[in-house]
């Protein structure tokens, strides 16, 4: 700016003036319309997806499945002949215009049906024959089909496309029980052209894109059944249909053709398929680009009027400016017999006439100043010898100051640090004691509920020759289901408890002692029962145990609870490493922990180095994160580095480092001051 003319210096202000009010204000506005919008297009997404669901859901229960099972009650409760049966299975599918096809079918050998009662829609025949389409081909039985669906337990079919009507119909099974006779089933056939059109006429289709997948990753209405499994919102959806997660989710992804979009899943019940909404986030986000660019033309439109407001402005002052100026030119040479041509009574006016008054101050200034420089040049010589001693003074005061400051500063910084872990300890600690004891509910009562499924088999086995044989088969695979789902449920709560636990013990307040600390001596008792313990837990576990000390290391100040958490922690992971790599290697691999100490100019550096499976690429810029573990469920809570990082760089000012060579080793290096 010192080098900028006024004039410059004003178009920059006014150019400030006028852009960052405009720039602030819209900014926020623009921040505050992006996050709403972002909320909208999540409820709009949520909205639409669980709409469609509810729609299949709604269908397939209320169109497909119960109109079966009310015609399945009619038989298993009715003593219908064969005929009256047939007449009454007839009657229903007339009187019925969303049932295309029915048949009573009967198991006659393995994967061999058999229909007995077989009922067409007229209309829909009548639509067949005007297309010259092969009935049977459409609605006869198909073994296959019918046993596929048995086999997987399933009630409702695959969907199936009639190319000439452009006309979707899908398979519906039910089981009927009929006195005396083999397995039976209803087996019916309904279009799906409702819920296709209400897919496609749906009005978020107007801006976005509606998807109905089924489980192999293909579109349910899309006639050519193009694999869809490449596009990465269908590959996530599939995932979570597959494993049965059958969680409403909100996405982000980036397609193909580098197009971003926002997508949510929403699960139908009855049928293994996933409603997919999504829209592109530049037509969600639409409004947010034109604010953008009218806040761009209103930037512009307000530097246009400042820079004129400056044009103008600066003529108006440009002249008694420059005859300001000549005034203070002729007195900078010196010559103070001046006037002041500008005589408007304004700020610049009150200039020249102050300048003027200056130039006469000037006169006898100047004339006291000869004067009294040669007292000053006497009294200098003497202020100069004073000033040398006082800033030596000074000098030496300053540094011991400074000492003093980084001292006091290091010791904030520490004190800083325990409050906050102590803060956070209280907080994890509440928190593990509130999810404890319903937790103990949850394993004790999981524990409770197997002894109990346990004594229901026994009772059932005790009674099996009273209980139908199929109806056995369905007990014994419901106590199964219901057995693995508690083992499950207290698996994870055992995981659960000892995350708890760990919660508590990380959180247990620590002395915040700082004292000279041995890191030598330390080392050797850390490791030593870092090993005894570890062979406590798998008494097979053998390692070579290196260590290699500089000595005469000096004392650091440093707090040793804490410190020691850090090495036993690491430690404990290293022998770990070692011991999975032992399980799989054999006796081929043999195991070692090396321990390395030395003084690195005033820093003291600790090197703990294991040969295990090493850490993948991918997890080693996770491993400080909390929670984070890649042990099994069960094994291992993710608090432990986290912790440690905490401990050596923001209580202790040190370096927390990691050099790892994936399937080789492992070497956490640690670097902490000498004089902290």
């Amino acid at each position: 700016m010192k080098n900028f003319t006024w004039r410059k210096k004003l178009y920059f202000f006014a150019i400030l003036i006028a852009i960052i009010p405009v720039a602030i204000s819209s900014y926020n506005i623009i921040g505050i319309a992006e996050d709403e919008l972002k909320s909208k297009t999540n409820e709009v997404l949520s909205f639409t997806a669980n709409d469609i669901a509810e729609f299949v859901n709604d269908v397939s229960t209320n169109m497909w499945i119960n109109p079966l099972k009310t015609i399945r009650d009619g038989i298993e409760v009715s003593d219908f002949d064969g005929q009256r049966m047939a007449m009454f299975i007839v009657k229903i599918n007339q009187s019925s215009e969303n049932l295309l096809a029915l048949d009573l079918i009967f198991e006659i050998d393995k994967n061999e049906y058999a229909s007995a009662v077989s009922t067409r829609n007229q209309e829909f025949q009548k639509l067949l024959d005007e297309k010259s389409i092969n009935q049977e081909a459409i609605l006869a039985l198909n073994n296959d089909e019918i046993a596929n669906l048995l086999s997987e337990n399933k009630n409702i079919g695959l969907p199936k496309y009639i190319e000439e009507l452009d006309y979707w119909l899908i398979s519906v099974i039910v089981p009927v029980k009929i006195a005396g006779a083999p397995k039976a089933f209803l087996f019916a056939k309904y279009p799906l052209n409702n819920l296709r059109n209400y897919i496609t006429k749906h009005w978020f289709n107007e801006d976005g894109k509606i998807m109905l997948i089924d489980k192999s990753g293909r579109e349910v209405f899309d006639p050519i059944q193009k694999d869809l499994s490449g596009m990465s919102e269908v590959t996530d959806a599939v995932g979570l249909l597959q494993t049965g997660t059958r969680i409403q989710v909100a996405n982000n992804f980036t397609t193909e053709q580098n197009e971003k979009i926002v997508c949510y899943y929403s699960f139908p019940q009855n049928i293994p398929w996933v409603v997919i909404a999504e829209i592109s986030e530049s037509k969600a986000y639409e409004a947010v680009s034109i604010m953008q660019e009218r806040l761009l033309i209103y930037s512009v439109i307000g530097f246009g009027i400042a820079i004129i407001s400056v044009l103008i402005f600066s003529g108006q002052i440009r002249k008694p400016i420059l005859k300001i100026s000549k005034i203070a030119a002729v007195i900078s040479q010196g010559d103070f017999n001046v006037k002041n041509e500008y005589k408007a009574n304004d700020e610049i006016g009150f200039l020249g006439d102050t300048l003027v008054g200056m130039a006469d101050s000037l006169k006898e200034s100047f004339k006291k100043i000869e004067a009294q420089n040669k007292e000053l040049e006497e009294y200098s010589k003497t202020l100069e010898l004073k000033v040398e001693r006082r800033t030596i003074e000074l000098k030496d005061k300053n540094e011991a100051l400074q000492n003093t400051l980084e001292k006091l500063k290091q010791t904030q910084d520490q004190l800083v640090v325990q409050e906050k872990l102590a803060s956070l300890g209280a907080l994890t600690a509440g928190i593990a004691h509130e999810i404890q004891n319903p937790l103990n509910f949850v394993n004790n009562f999981s524990k409770l509920s197997i002894s109990l499924v346990d004594e229901l088999k026994e009772e059932i086995e005790n009674h099996k020759s009273s209980i139908d044989s199929e109806d056995y088969s369905i007990l014994q695979e419901i106590l199964a289901d219901v057995s693995t789902n508690m083992g499950k449920i207290n698996e994870h709560g055992t995981r659960a408890d000892r995350i708890v636990k760990g919660m508590l013990q990380h959180s247990r307040k620590e002395s915040i002692e700082i004292r000279k600390v041995n890191i030598n001596e330390m080392l050797k008792d850390t490791v030593n029962l870092a090993y005894h313990g570890f062979r406590t837990q798998d008494s097979t576990f053998n390692t070579k145990l290196e260590n290699e000390f500089e000595e005469n290391l000096p004392g650091i100040e440093a707090n040793p609870q804490a410190l020691d958490r850090v090495f036993l922690n690491i430690v404990n992971n290293g022998f770990y490493a070692a011991n999975q790599r032992k399980k799989k290697e054999g006796e081929s691999y043999s195991p070692t922990f090396k321990t390395t100490t030395r003084k690195v100019g005033d820093m003291l550096e600790v090197r703990l180095k294991d040969n295990g499976g090493g850490i993948p690429k991918h997890v080693l810029e996770k491993i400080f994160e909390p929670f984070f573990t890649t042990k099994p469920t069960g094994e291992g809570t993710g608090l432990g580095l986290s912790l440690s990082y905490d401990i050596i760089v923001q209580m202790h000012k040190g370096k927390l480092e990691v050099d790892t060579v994936e399937g080789e080793s492992t070497e956490f290096i640690i670097t902490l001051p000498i004089n902290t």
